[in-house]
């Protein structure tokens, strides 16, 4: 990392390849000075649906572990979520899921 350059990591709720709400965030982190900031949008389209016999007989996934990864060495995270069925959207709720378990 550039010193003094904060790294902040875009998570979108939405999987769709032209959701509303991944346009939102990264034109969220335009606004913000590309001197100070550098961004990511992070890619959980790959994770399986969680399943707590899988973590116990084979681990977290390692895709998972990656995206963990970058979230933990990030500065700030940008969310940007549908209101889908009076909650979150089901592949963040996932995600979220996954990653918890690192």
């Amino acid at each position: 990392m550039v010193e003094g350059v904060s790294k902040v990591v875009l998570i979108s709720g939405s999987l769709r390849k032209m959701s509303t709400n991944t346009a939102a965030i990264k034109y969220a982190a335009n606004l913000l000075p590309k001197d100070k900031f550098t961004f990511e949008l992070l890619d959980y389209s790959d994770f399986t649906p969680y399943n707590g016999d899988v973590e116990e007989s084979k681990g977290v996934p390692e895709n998972v572990k990656a995206v963990y990864a970058k979230i933990k060495a990030a500065d700030a995270v940008i969310f940007g979520c549908p209101e889908y069925n009076y909650s979150v959207s089901g592949a963040l709720k996932n995600m979220i899921d996954w990653v918890s378990r690192v």
